[in-house]
């Protein structure tokens, strides 16, 4: 069965922290929604560069 986790707050309250920790915890695909973010507005404006990070 596929999960889908969201981790929402306020700026610097610590959700970059709890995905690493969550991810350590159990191994998965993590998307932060400021790349979301980004990529839509690209693909909206025109921009042709949608740039993916992997870390």
């Amino acid at each position: 069965m596929n999960h889908l986790y969201l981790i929402g707050g306020s700026t610097r309250s610590g959700k970059t922290t709890i995905l690493h920790r969550v991810i350590m915890a159990k191994p998965m695909i993590a998307i932060q929604t400021d790349a979301v973010r980004e990529g839509l507005r690209k693909a909206l404006t025109g921009e042709s560069k949608v740039s993916i990070r992997r870390r």
